[in-house]
């Protein structure tokens, strides 16, 4: 089936010293580039380098990648933003996520636009928990995951069953938007909610990923412990911005 012709997409990498990782994953994006171009679409690399001070943006480089750095490290939501931005001012049609460590299978991003393109939807995540894929899931972030899936699904009655899965595809709509509106801190059950509350339609999608191929997570015990408190936070940040902007449209 064709993906889409003559439609651009933008592959946005968020990366903090992955380039043992990148090596080998690079040469597999490639393959994938040659495989959307036989079917017409473009396809530009854009990796994010949020301050490795390891050789992360020079292999980039050396594997065809436009490389945008950050001087320092912002995080996870500063490198994403990047990624939006970029793709809002190349206006590419479509924008997918995809982590730097090698948990997803960049094989899988050709099924991604397919299933995104066949829904009609504005956002397609590609999901862990959607059904059984043999992931093997740590207890404590398992349970967190589910907990706000519960959070989100009670603010929209969107049932998302993986609301941390960073392999997105996001339609012009999304991007336009999300360039603009991006949270500031934590993006993951945040562009969700803020997303549906703002009439965009998301869904899932069943795929199988991996566990971090070299380096270390970001996550560690201080950040299990921090992060529900602070994506609580921001999560009521961004009920209330959505709730301005309804207001104002409004008045």
């Amino acid at each position: 089936m064709k993906v889409a012709d003559g439609r651009k997409l933008t592959l946005v990498i968020p990366a903090l010293n992955e380039a043992e990782n990148l090596v080998l994953l690079f040469p597999r994006f490639k393959q994938v580039v040659s495989r959307l171009q036989k079917q017409n679409i473009e396809v530009e690399l854009l990796l994010v380098n949020d301050g490795s001070t390891d050789s992360t943006a020079e292999v980039a480089r050396q594997n065809g990648a436009v490389v945008i750095s950050h001087p320092f490290n912002l995080g996870v939501c500063a490198a994403l933003h990047s990624g939006f931005l970029y793709a809002r001012q190349k206006k590419s049609d479509f924008l997918i996520t995809v982590d730097a460590d090698g948990q997803h299978n960049p094989e899988d991003i050709v099924n991604l636009i397919d299933e995104f393109l066949r829904r009609k939807v504005d956002v397609l995540i590609g999901s862990r928990f959607l059904q059984e894929t043999g992931y093997k899931k740590n207890a404590c972030r398992f349970f967190g995951i589910r907990l706000f899936s519960l959070l989100v699904y009670s603010l929209t009655k969107l049932k998302i069953y993986d609301v941390t899965s960073g392999f997105r595809v996001f339609g012009e709509r999304a991007i336009r938007f999300l360039a603009v509106n991006f949270p500031q801190d934590y993006p993951d059950a945040e562009i969700l909610i803020l997303l549906s509350k703002s009439g965009y339609r998301i869904e899932e999608f069943a795929l199988s990923m991996n566990p971090r191929m070299f380096g270390r997570s970001q996550h560690n015990f201080k950040t299990a412990v921090t992060y529900p408190f602070k994506n609580m936070i921001a999560i009521i940040v961004v009920l209330l911005r959505t709730l301005f902007h309804k207001q104002r449209m409004e008045a």
